[in-house]
């Protein structure tokens, strides 16, 4: 396939797959719910979790007296439940 307007003997050019999935990224930052992390100073996991509220989930961790002093990370934002257990295992078998 030649470029709009050029020479027919060149290729067309390929489109980046980071552009292709833009959709998809921008779902996934509107998703209330998703998978997380605690992390301790060192920055390694401590527990990771799911959750359908990211946001309630992050603040019921930092009014914890034991877990508020571990950083809360989104790993992963996604409202599909499926889609959250298999990230949580993924991200747990790391």
């Amino acid at each position: 396939m030649a470029r709009p307007g050029g020479d027919p003997s060149s290729p067309a050019p390929v489109v980046a797959p980071e552009t292709e999935a833009a959709p998809a990224d921008t779902a996934a930052t509107e998703a209330k719910g998703g998978v997380y992390s605690l992390r301790d100073e060192a920055g390694d996991v401590v527990r990771t979790g799911r959750t359908s509220d990211l946001a309630a989930r992050a603040a019921a961790h930092f009014s914890d007296p034991v877990l508020g002093d571990f950083q809360f990370q989104v790993e992963y934002r996604t409202d599909v439940y499926a889609e959250q257990r298999v990230l949580e295992q993924m991200l747990y078998d790391q």
